[in-house]
This record gives structure tokens, sequence and C-alpha cells, in this order.
């Protein structure tokens, strides 16, 4: 191979292999921000579950789950569920209302 033909393929092979890199690094910060996030999520729901055992009122699925999982787990699940809501309010741009609860649920408690 001439050189005029090598030097297009090296250059093209460099540019390919920084592309690459940035993707990579880009991709890991992705998942920094995701850990973070994850994080602050599971901190609040902890929050809302200590809050729970101390008197303050639940969502019969978050009763239920307490009753069958650990404190930690339930509260993965829960920073999962609004994570899920969350990612939904961003994708549709609606706006959250938060199911009421059943009369027979209402006066219960």
């Amino acid at each position: 191979m001439s050189e005029s033909v090598v030097t297009p393929i090296v250059a093209s092979t460099k540019i390919a292999r920084t592309r690459a890199a940035e993707r990579m690094r880009r991709c890991r910060q992705r998942r920094r921000d995701g850990l973070r996030l994850h994080s602050v999520l599971v901190v609040g729901a902890t929050a809302v579950i200590q809050h729970v055992r101390r008197g303050g009122r639940a969502t019969p699925w978050l009763t239920e789950l307490l009753k069958r999982k650990s404190p930690k787990l339930t509260a993965v699940a829960l920073a999962n569920k609004m994570a899920r809501i969350a990612w939904k309010l961003m994708v549709t741009g609606e706006n959250y209302a938060a199911k009421s609860a059943p009369a027979a649920l209402v006066g219960a408690g």
C-alpha cells in the first residue's frame, strides 16, 4: 500500500479509537450519575419508611411490603417505584397526582 492510502486508514482508526474512548467516558459518567440518583432515592425511601414506622400514614402497597420484606429491601423497592414514576413524568410531561385511597382505607388507621 502506498503511504497516501495508509495515512487515511491510520487516521480513521485513531478517530474511531478516540470516539470509542469518549463514548466509554460518557457511559461511565451516566452510570456514575445513575448510581448517585439511585442512592438519593434509596435515602428518601428510607426516610419514608422511618416516618411510617413512627406512626405516619403509608399506602397499602408499602404497608404490605413492610410486613413481608425487610425495611432495607422495601426501601430499594420504593426507590425503584419512585424512579419509574419520575421517569414517566419526565417522558410524558405530566404532573404528578397521587392516587386517592379508597373510602374504606381512609377511615381505617
